[in-house]
């Protein structure tokens, strides 16, 4: 699979964290729960990991949520 910013090839991989990863239209807000929609909720004993696809290039990374 191509990056769709550069077209350079994607790596496989995994987004890791104990915390949540949430999305805001707003940067604005100072807390999370402040309109914003968790993607990816807190780990409670271990780390979580979501697969993901990583731009080596340009730095994109793409995943899907819930």
């Amino acid at each position: 699979m191509s990056c769709p910013e550069c077209n350079q090839p994607l790596k496989n991989g995994y987004i890791v964290s104990s915390r949540r990863i949430s999305w805001s239209e707003s940067g604005e807000s100072a807390w999370a729960e402040d309109g914003s929609e968790v993607l990816i909720k807190d780990a409670w004993f271990k780390l979580k990991k979501t697969p993901a696809l990583k731009c080596e290039a340009c730095h994109l990374v793409m995943f899907k949520h819930k």
